[in-house]
């Protein structure tokens, strides 16, 4: 390529840990938004395959893990997003019988969204502990045959047995914070900075998927600085950022760093960038995968020297 590197194209299926020694390799790698996510399922095998022989993969796996998967997300959020981050705080749940015993707060409103999703599908807000348990439900079903039959079992032997629990997909409940009247998607690529607002749809607080959008002149510095911690908190080569901004304050709402949209990079006719301390607006239109091959050169020289 132009950057001087070695580029050679595989599926995963033609990754052969038998015949191959991946040690220090740079694996360059996407995931999949597959119904149900099996694929993803599979990738996540190879890329611990290649982990576990020490490649080097673009981004790390933990942010695989989180593609797809808010309740990962959140965790990831606790554990790296340090206080950038902060002003989101979530409780994760694996069943609905986890949510009605340990949900301990009950103060309302609240976010509540699948584990899995997009544009807003599967993001609910709730008024109250009524309303919560039945959209709890509803989050966490996973009917199964197989677990009627132990139901039925228990029914009829009642010696202390326990059945499966039939609620078991995972899901995440958040304080609300209100006060935008939509966010900004911030695709960060090295020291690009593109930029989109999307409003709020009509009598909603949710602005994903909303269609409403525009590529502002003039962007909050709070924003773009937020958006700039929460990149070097990280340690991505890239990312994509939705921010809330209620005129005092930022709160990172969702992040990203593999297998993102693009459409902020690829319909607007300028970017920020910081020149000197100062945030600036630059014209020019590009391409992602022109910015992919800068923000991935740059992330290698910048872990190859131990920095972030």
């Amino acid at each position: 390529t132009a950057k001087g590197y070695q580029v050679e194209v595989k599926h995963f299926v033609e990754i052969n840990f038998r015949r191959e020694d991946y040690k220090g390799v740079v694996i360059l790698y996407q995931s999949s938004e597959d119904p149900s996510l099996k694929y993803k399922d599979y990738i996540e095998d190879v890329l611990l395959g290649l982990c576990f022989q020490g490649a080097v993969l673009v981004p790390d796996f933990m942010k695989f893990r989180a593609h797809h998967n808010k309740v990962f997300m959140e965790i990831l959020r606790d554990v790296q997003g340090g206080q950038v981050c902060e002003s989101i705080q979530s409780e994760t749940y694996g069943t609905f019988e986890e949510f009605l015993r340990f949900h301990a707060s009950k103060i309302f409103p609240v976010v509540m969204k699948s584990a899995e999703g997009s544009k807003s599908i599967g993001t609910m807000l709730i008024r109250n502990w009524e309303k919560g348990v039945r959209v709890a439900r509803k989050l966490s079903i996973t009917p199964s045959l197989a677990n009627a039959r132990l139901i039925l079992r228990h029914l009829w032997d009642r010696r202390g047995y326990v059945p499966l629990s039939n609620h078991r997909r995972k899901f995440v409940v958040q304080n609300f914070i209100g006060g935008f009247s939509g966010d900004y998607k911030v695709l960060v690529y090295d020291k690009k900075y593109f930029v989109l607002f999307r409003k709020n749809r009509p009598n909603d607080f949710r602005a994903s998927g909303s269609g409403r959008i525009t590529f502002p002149d003039q962007v909050p510095q709070r924003v773009l600085n937020c958006a700039e911690q929460v990149f070097a908190q990280f340690n991505v080569p890239f990312a994509s950022l939705d921010i809330g901004d209620d005129g005092e304050r930022c709160h990172v709402l969702e992040f990203q760093f593999v297998t993102f949209g693009q459409y902020a990079v690829e319909r607007s006719t300028h970017f920020f960038s910081k020149i000197e301390g100062k945030w600036e607006r630059l014209q020019g239109s590009t391409t992602a995968e022109n910015e992919i091959v800068v923000a991935v050169d740059s992330y290698l020289k910048r872990i190859s020297q131990g920095g972030h």
